[in-house]
């Protein structure tokens, strides 16, 4: 089991006046997931981009292509 706190938590526990465990504040450690969800859905879209660019079916590059365009939309 990790020993990292989930950042909800930590600001729960903050607006409740329990002690933050981490050391960092609930504010800090929210932005910490943002940050870490920013990079791991670009590491998804630069794989999907390069499944598309090898890709012999035309179906599977436009579904793809589609699935690239949300990601980058949400990103």
């Amino acid at each position: 089991m990790s020993n990292t706190i989930d950042p909800l938590v930590a600001a729960h526990g903050m607006m409740s006046g329990m002690p933050a465990e981490t050391g960092i504040s609930p504010v800090e450690a929210l932005l910490n997931q943002f940050e870490s969800h920013e990079r791991q859905e670009q590491t998804f879209i630069d794989g999907y981009r390069s499944i598309v660019d090898g890709h012999p079916n035309p179906l599977v590059r436009f579904l793809l292509g589609l699935i690239i365009a949300d990601e980058e939309k949400h990103h």
